[in-house]
């Protein structure tokens, strides 16, 4: 059986169809939650503390809360073997994480965000093997920017059909190793 390791967050609303579709596919799925640390949960006690700290202090931690998931997200990785590393957004994930990951298994970013998170865009397309975003103009930027491996999928109709197209995309896909 092929197998995904899917990062994302319960939290999200694309947690749960992701995981189905991807398990419909016949993937055996494989889950990292990259806020999964109290400092990072919204509403978690540890997490209403940290946000009243001083910005110094609270960043800090919320840094050492970023490395942990990141050291998580390595261990499983290796601990899995996957296919593929499916990611759903988790903008946080260090850049020489995603590059390692990038030697582990094809990596694959579902950002559900355009225009406004553009500097975050910039800063993590380059590290995926494949980055699909909801936003044409995102798109059509980043391949003017030339990268090669930005597709357009907006967030609309069925997630499950989205989540097949964009594995029919990858799996379709020459080799780009």
């Amino acid at each position: 059986m092929r197998k995904i390791l899917l990062i994302s967050t319960p939290s999200s609303e694309l947690y749960t169809p992701l995981r189905k579709t991807l398990e419909a596919l016949g993937f055996e799925v494989h889950i990292v939650d990259f806020l999964d640390h109290d400092v990072l949960k919204i509403g978690h006690p540890v997490h209403r503390v940290v946000s009243k700290m001083p910005e110094m202090i609270r960043e800090h931690l919320r840094g050492k809360a970023f490395k942990h998931i990141d050291e998580r997200v390595l261990d499983a990785a290796q601990w899995v073997e996957p296919d593929y590393i499916f990611v759903s957004k988790a903008k946080n994930i260090d850049i020489p994480v995603l590059e390692h990951l990038r030697k582990i298994a094809p990596t694959i970013n579902w950002y559900g965000s355009g225009m406004g998170n553009i500097y975050s865009i910039r800063k993590l397309v380059r590290h995926y093997d494949y980055f699909f975003n909801v936003d044409a103009d995102v798109v059509q930027l980043m391949k003017k920017e030339g990268h090669t491996n930005v597709y357009f999928l907006p967030l609309s109709g069925k997630i499950e059909d989205q989540v097949r197209q964009i594995m029919n995309i990858v799996e379709g896909a020459p080799d780009r190793t």
